[in-house]
């Protein structure tokens, strides 16, 4: 099964080959906001969750792209959502065109627009990549003493 980490990894890697990233940071929103020597455009990872379903598991990542704007000339920032809409999608076509990999991309992604004020006047896109891959479900590989007895029985009361 592909971890966390891993997905992480794989998200950082692409992001650090694009031509159009300058910088990649992997962290939770809170702490993004706090980075002050960010190169621009700017790549954001934050997991966000782990969903079960039967055989299945799915792993989401929050990204987002940004890019600094001028608020005093409207159309440049049109032009940020533009590009940064293009690179979300470029993500998406990656992931979901890499075979033998042990997981699916979904590929029905809503992407959003932003605009920030934080630190820097930042506007760009925000979406949601979810990976899915199969889950043994398998109750010997639990990592517990005694893992095929029901729970609750002793072994020590059949003797």
């Amino acid at each position: 099964m592909i971890t966390i980490n891993q997905y992480i990894k794989f998200i950082e890697n692409f992001l650090k080959q694009h031509q159009q990233i300058n910088t990649v940071i992997t962290s939770n929103e809170a702490d993004f906001k706090a980075y002050d020597n960010i190169v621009y455009p700017v790549a954001h990872i934050d997991y966000v969750t782990q969903r079960i379903n039967g055989a299945n598991v799915s792993h989401q990542f929050e990204i987002i792209i940004g890019d600094l704007f001028d608020p005093n000339l409207p159309e440049t920032e049109f032009e940020i959502y533009s590009d940064c809409n293009l690179i979300a999608d470029d993500v998406v076509t990656y992931f979901a065109n890499q075979f033998d990999t042990g997981y699916e991309v979904d590929e029905n992604v809503s992407v959003q627009k932003f605009t920030d004020a934080n630190v820097d006047r930042v506007a760009g896109c925000v979406f949601v990549l979810t990976f899915n891959q199969f889950r043994e479900a398998n109750a010997c590989i639990i990592p517990t003493n005694d893992n095929t007895r029901p729970f609750g029985e002793q072994f020590n009361q059949e003797f």
